[in-house]
């Protein structure tokens, strides 16, 4: 699999992750600053990561293995401690 697709598609995860907490947090406490910001915030990451998907070649990636590792661990980490 190509690791472009990888790590955007962790970035879209996590906005996603970003976004929905926000909508949830929004309707429980009511609605904010600082949760309008994380809600637009995950929306933008997630936006931006389907662009990037829609119109980079995998050949252009050019993101190290430092910086994907810490993507895709960071946004797993993220993800996984936001269901518990």
């Amino acid at each position: 699999m190509e690791r472009m697709y990888v790590y955007y598609g962790f970035l879209a995860l996590w906005g996603g992750t970003a976004g929905t907490d926000a909508v949830r947090m929004g309707t429980e406490q009511g609605w904010g600053v600082p949760i309008a910001v994380q809600g637009a915030a995950g929306a933008l990451l997630v936006a931006v990561s389907g662009w990037k998907l829609a119109t980079e070649s995998p050949s252009d990636f050019e993101v190290g293995p430092a910086g994907f590792w810490a993507v895709v661990i960071g946004v797993s980490v993220i993800v996984i401690v936001h269901l518990l």
